[in-house]
This record gives structure tokens, C-alpha cells and sequence, in this order.
């Protein structure tokens, strides 16, 4: 029973982890390229 628990709570955890860090990355990947491009010119 443990071992069934700790996967459904992991799965859940990385279904809930996922998009949010999917969510956080594009701003962050866009600031970066923005502050590139400034550097740049």
C-alpha cells in the first residue's frame, strides 16, 4: 500500500510541478533574450 501511495502521490506531484514550471519558463527565456539583445546593441 505504501509503495502504491508514494507513486500516486509523485505522479500527481509531477503533473502539478510540470506546467507550472512549463508556465514559468517562457517570461524568463524572453527577459533573457530581451536583455541579450540590449547587451548586444
Amino acid at each position: 500500500m505504501p509503495n502504491r501511495l508514494n507513486k500516486m502521490r509523485s505522479s500527481a506531484l509531477a503533473s502539478v510541478a510540470v506546467p507550472t514550471v512549463e508556465r514559468a519558463l517562457p517570461p524568463i527565456r524572453s527577459v533573457d533574450l530581451a536583455a541579450i539583445g540590449q547587451g548586444n546593441s
